[in-house]
């Protein structure tokens, strides 16, 4: 069972991964003077990490993830502090918006479980948040506070919709 489960999250941190380094990196969604638009669908992975998986073992996921992207991206710690930072705040968005039922421990945080609307709302707060840190960390002065609301609203519109894509496709449990 333990096995399994690794395995899955192996599998998925690895497409994941390739997909947002191989592919989605090289789109350019700039046109002319207008350049909000970037994909970033790499946060799935921990926002899809069953319940179960220990706080710390997520925080360090991210920070390799985390580490991994900024190698790749030449961007000295901004997806590790975005994605960790992402993980850390996890537990406690998953509290705000827990069912009455409450969760299992064996549960897995995808539509499957839990509906699109519960989905959607999850995995927009964590998303934002993340692509907000991610943009203002890159800016680095709150003078850039305009063109770090444009690039976090439109970078996250597009990321959701992939995202949502994912979730529908390949649907993860």
């Amino acid at each position: 069972m333990m096995y399994s489960i690794f395995f899955k999250q192996t599998i998925r941190l690895v497409f994941i991964f390739l997909l947002q380094v191989l592919v989605l990196k090289r789109i350019n969604l700039s046109f002319s003077e207008f350049n909000y638009i970037f994909i970033y669908i790499y946060p799935l992975f921990i926002l899809l990490l069953p319940i179960k998986v220990n706080r710390i073992l997520q925080l360090t996921l991210a920070l390799a993830i985390g580490l991994a992207m900024d190698m790749f991206y030449d961007s000295p710690g901004l997806h590790t502090a975005a994605l960790v930072l992402t993980a850390y705040l996890k537990k406690i968005v998953l509290k705000f918006l827990e069912p009455v039922e409450g969760y299992t421990v064996e549960s897995s945080l995808g539509m499957v479980k839990y509906g699109f609307n519960w989905f959607m709302i999850y995995s927009s707060i964590l998303l934002f948040v993340h692509l907000f840190v991610y943009f203002m960390l890159e800016a680095f002065a709150f003078q850039f506070i305009l063109g770090v609301m444009l690039r976090t609203v439109f970078s996250f519109i597009i990321s959701q919709l992939l995202i949502l894509l994912y979730m529908v496709l390949i649907r993860p449990k």
